[in-house]
């Protein structure tokens, strides 16, 4: 009997990750539902008070919202000038109720206090200029999280899955960039012409992979920050005091790209490979035909995707899984700062978490005639163990 138990225990010890029993959360029922009629929703930014700021870059716009009362108004409005904005992008929250957001046609930043826009950040401040203006996070720590690309060339360039980029943190202040780790990026086709003065006059960038995915970090306000890896599928932390935790692969199982995802992920995308141009839109002078995209072995643990990766609830990791086969909808995943897997819950597929606030998950819903409107759940805490 000793002998036959120390076989079970072992057989137990050795079996595979995608064999492991995940939590399941169950997410409660919605807390209440916004009235207002989107057709995109960018970012949510929870307030003190309750109230959000959410951004709709389709149709350019700022809207303070407020669930008790069901109200909406504008934040801002279209301009060059002091509270005005020429393009809407994502809002990131800072300390407590200052936000900051990046106009990206005028190259400058936008700083919030509250629902107010407070100050402008002109484009040849130091750290807009290290970031080039794009940002990806920021923190109450006073800075900013931006991305390094290798330099391109003019001509075709081919980027490989091997190639990497560095994740920067930048000083608001100072503008001094301290690289803090490289990330993996996905495999594209680059291009780029410049012209005598050394300006670029065309580029284009398409991706040489069907199911393209590459490594993703958030930063969290307390400053934070988590790297979600490829290969193998994990989260590294970089904690608030600059110390590394290095996570192990996470116990979700490797999905084959077999003739059956082929066909599943044709019947998601239309049968039109991504990254390719919709019929009847021409291809723009002097840009390459691209390449025609190629399966990879396995399904990727999460796409390319904004949303793909969020700031989560209690200082969590936040990871939405590639949709499979066997997984069509919108299933998300959280770790914690211990790089574990705490649980996983599922949406439906016209559903999509898109902010996070104290207590709270903001959802939004897409309906038969493409209208989104914004759900706020109060985030779950019950679990159960689940296959």
């Amino acid at each position: 009997m000793r002998r036959v138990f120390a076989v079970l225990l072992l057989a137990v010890s050795t079996a595979p990750l995608g064999a492991q029993r995940i939590p399941a959360i169950t997410l409660r029922p919605a807390d209440a539902v916004h009235p207002h009629e989107f057709t995109s929703v960018g970012s949510v930014r929870e307030l003190s008070d309750g109230r959000v700021i959410v951004s709709d870059g389709r149709d350019d716009r700022l809207l303070l919202l407020d669930f008790r009362d069901g109200s909406a108004r504008d934040i801002g409005r279209k301009g060059k000038g002091p509270g005005e904005f020429t393009m809407v992008a994502l809002v990131h929250a800072m300390g407590a109720d200052s936000s900051l957001m990046v106009d990206y046609f005028s190259r400058r930043w936008l700083l919030f206090h509250r629902d107010r826009i407070v100050a402008t950040v002109p484009p040849d401040d130091p750290a807009v200029e290290a970031t080039r203006s794009a940002i990806y996070g920021a923190d109450a720590m006073g800075r900013v999280l931006g991305r390094v690309e290798p330099s391109r060339r003019d001509g075709i360039t081919m980027q490989t899955e091997r190639d990497s980029g560095a994740v920067v943190l930048v000083s608001r202040k100072t503008g001094a960039v301290d690289t803090v780790t490289k990330f993996r990026l996905s495999a594209r086709q680059l291009s780029q012409q410049t012209n005598a003065e050394g300006r670029i006059i065309a580029s284009s960038s398409y991706t040489t992979q069907l199911m393209p995915s590459e490594e993703a970090f958030v930063l969290f306000p307390d400053g934070a920050l988590a790297i979600a890896r490829l290969n193998p599928f994990r989260v590294d932390w970089r904690l608030p005091d600059g110390k590394w935790l290095r996570g192990d692969s996470l116990p979700v199982p490797r999905i084959p790209v077999t003739a059956r995802e082929r066909r599943a992920f044709e019947r998601r995308n239309g049968g039109r490979s991504a990254g390719a141009l919709p019929p009847g839109v021409p291809r723009p002078a002097g840009v390459p035909e691209p390449p025609s995209p190629a399966f990879p072995e396995f399904v990727p643990p999460f796409p390319l995707a904004y949303g793909a990766v969020l700031a989560g609830p209690n200082g969590q990791l936040l990871i939405r899984r590639s949709k499979s086969a066997d997984f069509p909808n919108m299933t998300y995943l959280l770790v914690d700062r211990a790089a574990r897997l705490v649980g996983t819950f599922t949406l439906r597929g016209n559903e999509q978490v898109v902010g996070v606030g104290n207590g709270w998950l903001y959802i939004t819903e897409r309906d038969e005639d493409d209208i989104i409107r914004l759900r706020r759940h109060p985030f779950p805490t019950e679990t159960k163990t689940t296959g």
